[in-house]
């Protein structure tokens, strides 16, 4: 009978404990830094992702919040600036599905970088 108590917790332990290649659902996002400059202090949300260096591409981070257009804040010379596509009016278009995204800041034109946003 001992022995039974002990065993069981152990196979329950070993039975919840299996692989998942997938996480479950949610929005995860990555940055990946196509300017010629070092995005600092780079966030989407309240999800930092630090200095992203030119031509790098980041760890993806859950959100913790919806996320409804691609928008990344950074900091270039000393300004805190931003990239993306904004949403407008209302209502607000549908949130992102749960998936994996990479957001990537383009180089600026006209002054202004652009985010493209692409979904593996």
């Amino acid at each position: 009978m001992k022995n039974l108590l002990i065993i069981m917790p152990l196979l329950f332990l070993m039975a919840s404990c299996k692989k998942n290649d997938q996480p479950p659902g949610g929005v995860f996002i990555r940055v990946h830094n196509a300017a010629p400059y070092v995005l600092e202090d780079a966030s989407i949300s309240t999800v930092s992702y630090g200095n992203v260096m030119t031509g790098f591409t980041t760890a993806y981070k859950a959100m913790p919040v919806s996320v409804y257009a691609g928008y990344c804040r950074f900091i270039h010379n000393t300004y805190e600036t931003f990239a993306g596509y904004g949403i407008c009016g209302t209502p607000l278009p549908p949130a992102f599905e749960p998936g994996y995204y990479t957001f990537t800041v383009e180089p600026p034109a006209d002054g202004f970088n652009a985010v493209t946003v692409t979904r593996q």
